[in-house]
């Protein structure tokens, strides 16, 4: 079993404002449009979620915080995750004339085909374009050159809960692995870093 309490503690060492404070690290997303944005399919559904307050996480998020212009995440990333609240799901579902079942709190959204799960449910299967998570209140941001970026902070944390509540349950240790990685990842860049 794993111990997210050694994580939770490493996280909570390196006190993220600080550091953005003192410009050790800096948040910088030019590259993360130009890297992805022309070869997809649902780019048109990006820039309008992106025009309309939706906020940009995970592991793409991630890659925007960079220490001596390198980010602190060394991987690719497979898809687009956005925090959006509930009117704009509506607004995207009537717009893009999607499916959306008003219960679910994701959805993904490949190539214009959605499918639902729970919170990187187990329904999540290959590559997803764009997954929008529906929140009733918006986390605080940081404003990069083409996204609202979630605070790094923010990220971790939901990273660390995201393993803390897979641990344990009937699902494949892949689903959760690269989340414990990516959180192994960080934290030591950072420090090293300090």
């Amino acid at each position: 079993m794993i111990d997210t309490s050694i994580i939770r503690s490493n996280l909570l060492d390196i006190k993220l404002d600080n550091i953005l404070n003192n410009d050790i690290m800096v948040v910088d997303d030019s590259d993360i449009k130009e890297t992805f944005f022309f070869l997809k399919s649902n780019r048109k559904v990006i820039n309008f979620i992106n025009d309309n307050g939706g906020i940009l996480t995970g592991s793409r998020a991630i890659k925007s915080y960079k220490i001596s212009g390198n980010p602190i995440l060394n991987r690719d990333c497979d898809d687009c995750d956005f925090l959006i609240d509930r009117d704009l799901a509506m607004r995207l579902s009537d717009k893009f004339d999607l499916d959306w079942n008003l219960k679910d709190s994701v959805i993904n959204i490949r190539s214009q085909m959605i499918d639902f799960s729970d919170h990187y449910g187990p329904m999540r299967f290959g590559i997803q374009d764009v997954q929008l998570i529906i929140k009733d209140n918006l986390p605080e941001y940081t404003v990069g050159k083409n996204f609202k970026i979630a605070k790094l902070d923010d990220i971790l944390y939901s990273k660390l809960e995201f393993i803390k509540s897979k641990v344990g349950v009937d699902v494949k240790p892949s689903s959760y692995r690269k989340h414990l990685e990516d959180l192994n990842q960080i934290i030591i860049k950072i420090n090293i870093n300090r």
